[in-house]
């Protein structure tokens, strides 16, 4: 059987010490509990390769925005990410002149998805309805990062 660690009882008696563990305690708790202000929103724009439209999705998740960058760093051949997740009204101030935009940090970017929420830029354009208030997400197969308008392929 192992012994207990048990604090001495004349720790427990001395105001000093007890003020002074306190003291620290406080201190450690606070640079542990200091705000961080979160990383800025990045926005990446989308080229639709079936159709050339173009889009874009913004995000402050850290691991979303380092994925992008290892796939914006790959030949325009080879990138085979796309974003998914929910779309919601408006152009988002960063989506013009759509009138949809991926809710900001709640999207990723995969490889595959189901087909269901599969369409072009246009198509939910004028289907928003159908895509924010019944399917409520929004992951077109065929879109693509791109680093400038000019990298979007020609349909």
């Amino acid at each position: 059987m192992r012994p207990t660690q048990r604090i001495p009882v004349e720790f427990l008696s001395n105001r000093a010490k007890i003020r002074a563990l306190v003291l620290l305690l406080l201190l450690l708790g606070a640079g542990a509990c200091a705000d961080e202000p979160p990383p800025a929103p990045r926005t990446f724009l989308f080229a639709h390769t079936t159709t050339g439209a173009l889009f874009r999705a913004q995000t402050s998740v850290p691991e979303v925005i380092a994925q992008a960058e290892t796939e914006l760093a790959r030949p325009f051949r080879e990138r085979r990410l796309f974003p998914s997740g929910p779309i919601t009204r408006g152009d988002g101030g960063h989506n013009a002149p759509w009138s949809w935009h991926f809710v900001s940090d709640r999207w990723t970017l995969v490889e595959l998805s189901i087909e269901v929420c599969d369409a072009t830029p246009a198509y939910v354009e004028a289907n928003v309805d159908y895509f924010v208030d019944t399917l409520g997400h929004y992951c077109p197969w065929g879109a693509r990062l791109i680093r400038s308008a000019d990298e979007a392929p020609v349909p």
